[in-house]
């Protein structure tokens, strides 16, 4: 789930609510994370921490064994769709 504003919060509290096994929280702003996890995010990946090079979708592609099922853009950046939903395969 891409965005830890109040869309994104919602995403996560719906997830939660139909029993999603994982919830993966993406916000580049570190003071997201204790709202996320709050409203039942199981983990939080800030972007800008990962180590050089690597890509956000890599990433993801690694902590989950080949990727994920579902993808949600929060984030409200136009200019950034599709992105997270183009490059999961």
């Amino acid at each position: 789930m891409f965005g830890c504003g109040a869309i994104g919060l919602g995403v996560i509290q719906t997830s939660n609510l139909v029993k999603a096994s994982r919830i993966i929280a993406i916000d580049t702003n570190p003071g997201k994370e204790a709202w996320a996890m709050k409203m039942g995010a199981t983990e939080f990946v800030n972007p800008t921490k990962l180590p050089a090079g690597t890509k956000i979708q890599d990433y993801l592609i690694g902590i989950t064994d080949g990727g994920l099922d579902y993808t949600f853009d929060c984030t409200g950046n136009v200019s950034r769709f599709p992105g997270p939903v183009l490059n999961f395969n």
